[in-house]
């Protein structure tokens, strides 16, 4: 009959510890640990997926991690209409980035580890830098392309204004010498554009006068707005006849805006 080493107690032969002292018993199996059940997979496609998508949590859904996933989804959501959640989300998805880089992000159930590598440590820290950057750009964005685009439609409409000025100075020149106004056609006027038609604009005789309609939206100036220019014969003091002009802009203020001084023509 064995004993045990430690305090002399007899134990018997199935016995592996000691039931005074809990010694081991020379000679028992040795007791093996379960196999460790978690596997490595490869951690590329997760890191790309947050890398590109993490802010709505793709990478999340990959691992089998739905709750939180679910929670970026939201966070992305949210950032579309309020700021704070942008920054949460990024927090978020830079932790992730560096967890997995290092081999420690898992699986929902802990069954899967991705494993990392020296070029996502690289890939995480340039987007530290990166998303504040086309952040800022965006703000720069937002605020330089509606005023690129209001530039553009005030070219657009800079056409008018000198099609104006030639029709009152042919104007007055054909009445210094007739003492009559005169339509186009008498003046020798010439509208720009093909048979008084540009890209932009369509021009019209009024016979006398020169109207100017817009064909295509410019910004908030809608299509068929009107700038008018309307001659017309007064007395002066001095009982004399002299041709004087009425410039009309559009009503809409939006159009008015772009040739802001097409109402100073006289």
């Amino acid at each position: 009959m064995p004993f045990c080493s430690k305090c002399g107690t007899s134990v018997a032969e199935s016995q592996s510890f000691c039931s005074s002292c809990g010694e081991k018993i020379n000679g028992s199996p040795e007791v093996s640990s379960p196999a460790s059940s978690v596997r490595e997979e490869n951690g590329t496609l997760i890191f790309l997926m947050a890398l590109f998508f993490g802010c709505w949590g793709i990478h999340q859904f990959i691992a089998g991690n739905t709750k939180r996933g679910l929670v970026y989804l939201l966070c992305a959501t949210l950032g579309a209409c309020l700021i704070v959640p942008v920054f949460v989300i990024f927090i978020l998805v830079l932790i992730d980035l560096f967890r997995i880089a290092k081999g420690d992000f898992f699986s929902e159930d802990k069954t899967i580890r991705y494993e990392g590598a020296v070029w996502m440590k690289v890939l995480a820290c340039l987007w530290v830098f990166a998303i504040p950057l086309f952040l800022i750009l965006g703000v720069v964005a937002a605020l330089v392309i509606p005023h690129m685009y209001g530039m553009n439609d005030k070219a657009v409409a800079s056409e008018v204004s000198p099609a104006a000025v030639t029709y009152i100075k042919l104007q007055e020149a054909y009445y210094a010498e007739t003492g009559s106004m005169g339509n186009w056609e008498r003046m020798g006027y010439v509208a720009p554009g093909e048979n008084s038609e540009t890209e932009n604009f369509v021009y019209s005789d009024l016979n006398p006068g020169l109207m100017a309609m817009n064909k295509k939206e410019m910004g908030d100036c809608s299509v068929g707005n009107k700038w008018t220019v309307i001659p017309e014969v007064v007395t002066t003091e001095n009982g004399d006849s002299d041709i004087r002009f009425t410039v009309i802009p559009p009503d809409v203020e939006a159009c008015d805006l772009l040739t802001p001084h097409f109402s100073e023509l006289r």
